[in-house]
């Protein structure tokens, strides 16, 4: 059923024998001046109509990092900044080697140790080495990670009653797609 919301009504007039929760995670906004006028990380593949042509990207993890390799084949100036000493740090071997790669080749900016401070119309303010930098950009995206929809999973949870309950994915712990698939197939294992 697409583009229907799952409650207890719903539950209950499906009245299935399992329920299989999977309701994802949502995106960490931080407590940043300026946040309101920056784009998430997620929301630019809809929005690129809204994206300039100078891009600073908040946060250096495998999303920001993917999301600034697609902003700079869409024809984008890309600056990353990360507080980690190195980016993508949640990855490693081989694909965090070819996509360092892929951000050199598409002569990504990358700023290591940095932290931002807020977010102005024309950039962020950003402390680099010690001192306050002003790095230009007509557009900020932020990508500061994903929280589990914990709250939303149990919700449902409960609206199941006694049937067999399955929460799986995002909602549980926010991680990467291959997590949350192996997720979702275990749990139609123990249903068939």
């Amino acid at each position: 059923l697409l583009e229907t919301a799952a409650d207890r009504q719903l539950i209950a007039d499906l009245n299935p024998d399992a329920v299989v929760i999977g309701v994802g995670a949502e995106a960490v906004i931080p407590s940043l001046a300026g946040i309101e006028t920056a784009v998430q990380a997620l929301d630019v593949y809809s929005r690129m109509d809204q994206v300039g042509r100078n891009v600073v990207l908040i946060g250096g993890g495998l999303v920001g990092c993917e999301t600034g390799l697609y902003l700079a084949h869409h024809g984008r100036n890309v600056t990353v900044v990360e507080m980690k000493d190195m980016m993508a740090s949640e990855t490693f071997g081989y694909y965090r080697n070819a996509l360092l790669d892929e951000m050199d080749k598409r002569n990504m900016i990358q700023y290591l140790d940095t932290k931002c401070l807020k977010i102005k119309p024309d950039g962020i303010v950003a402390e680099v080495a010690g001192k306050e930098t002003l790095i230009p950009a007509d557009t900020v995206v932020y990508s500061l990670g994903m929280k589990a929809k914990t709250a939303l999973a149990e919700e449902l949870r409960k609206a199941c009653g006694d049937r067999n309950v399955f929460v799986i994915g995002d909602c549980v712990k926010a991680g990467k797609v291959g997590d949350a698939v192996r997720d979702g197939y275990m749990a139609a294992l123990r249903i068939v």
